[in-house]
């Protein structure tokens, strides 16, 4: 009796798959037969990605200073491996703040956000560097999405931050 097995994941069989991915695996033997064709079976094994994707981010610059109402380049470096699939989708999903674009005291200039594509792999934009004067400081958090060939997601954020003031070193 001959068994073959074949697997496929979109990108790539995991290895290992134990604890990282969920094997189906139905079989059906009989033999042996006189006849040797009849002795020969084949097994189907389904490799489902249920496992989403690791994401991490990091913003460049993470501080934003001086707070002169200007607007910064901010790079956003993106890393994403998946189980299954070796190109995982990027997406900007968000860049919000804890203070409103023309909060008192910041200067009263909005929009505070330029060359943002949201919905893309959209890695550099513009910030405004500027904060309310009578906060404690502005954060922005960026938001990112990575969605691996199964439709697992993973969603994370980082910051980039105009303090109240900057400490001296």
């Amino acid at each position: 009796l001959l068994v073959t097995t074949t697997a496929s994941c979109q990108g790539g069989l995991p290895t290992p798959i134990v604890n990282r991915a969920r094997v189906d695996n139905a079989s059906q033997f009989a033999g042996p037969d006189p006849q040797p064709a009849n002795n020969a079976a084949s097994v189907s094994t389904a490799v489902k990605d249920t496992t989403p994707p690791a994401l991490t981010l990091s913003a460049t610059p993470s501080v934003l200073w001086p707070p002169n109402h200007k607007f910064v380049p901010v790079t956003i470096a993106v890393t994403s491996t998946d189980v299954c699939d070796t190109n995982p989708a990027i997406r900007l999903v968000s860049i919000t703040s804890n203070e409103t674009p023309d909060a008192k005291g910041s200067g009263n200039t909005s929009p505070d956000v330029r060359g943002a594509a949201f919905g893309t792999d959209d890695r550099q934009f513009e910030l405004r560097a500027e904060r309310s004067g009578g906060g404690s400081g502005r954060v922005y958090t960026i938001t990112y999405e990575a969605e691996d060939h199964s439709g697992n997601k993973t969603t994370r954020s980082v910051t980039v931050t105009v303090p109240k003031s900057q400490s001296s070193p």
